[in-house]
């Protein structure tokens, strides 16, 4: 009887215990998915930040996204856009990239990641207004270089970097085809609205400084 006992004793502990391993895994797996996300979106502010810094060594107006040999490393989840059309793209389908003289993408690392498409498309900001000048430049909603061929002064650029933080696998093809995770950066302080999650007033955006457009993972 006593063994008995002991034994039912046993179980109920483990009913207990695997009861309380679940409780935590639900505590904790959002955050590990948020710590994933994260970790994702940060090669997209790590590369935009050097792509500022890259196009703000150049004195006069480039013609191409891969300034002061902006390159970023392979095993991209982002595109990466000074013109949303991007009618020349860098193309990282195969083993070695292939470049163009007037590349102004950088495409996705399709050899590492084959299921994701060539360029996502970013998702544009709503409205944002920049200072007189930069407005004057040409400067709006799109990727692209704007301005004359002169100083520093007489040229702006908005670049994006658009990609994909959730998706896991081919069972998971509705997170691949929804709205890009989506982050620009610029030569020019912004006042801009956030899409989504959806800000109500405009948010300062200074020039060189990362803004995330779209959370992908949150929002899908």
């Amino acid at each position: 009887m006593k063994s008995n006992r002991s034994r039912g004793f046993t179980y109920i502990e483990c009913l207990v215990a695997l009861a309380m391993a679940g409780v935590l895994m639900v505590i904790a797996l959002p955050r590990f998915l948020r710590a994933q996300t994260h970790a994702r979106q940060s090669e997209a502010i790590t590369h935009l930040k050097s792509l500022h810094t890259a196009m703000m060594t150049q004195q006069n107006k480039p013609s191409n996204i891969h300034v002061y040999n902006f390159d970023p490393p392979r095993g991209n989840r982002y595109s990466y856009h000074l013109d949303h059309g991007c009618h020349t793209t860098e193309n990282r389908s195969n083993q070695d990239a292939v470049k163009h003289s007037g590349d102004v993408c950088v495409g996705v690392d399709n050899f590492a990641y084959m299921m994701f498409p060539r360029t996502f498309t970013p998702v544009r900001v709503v409205n944002p207004v920049w200072s007189q000048r930069d407005a004057g430049n040409g400067m709006g909603a799109s990727a692209g270089i704007f301005g004359t061929c002169g100083y520093p002064d007489s040229w702006d650029y908005l670049a994006y970097a658009a990609g994909d933080t959730d998706f896991e696998g081919t069972e998971d093809y509705e997170h691949l085809w929804d709205s890009a995770d989506t982050w620009l950066i610029s030569s020019a302080d912004g006042q801009l609205h956030r899409v989504c999650p959806a800000t109500t007033s405009p948010v300062s955006a200074p020039a060189g400084e990362p803004f995330m457009v779209y959370d992908d993972a949150a929002c899908n």
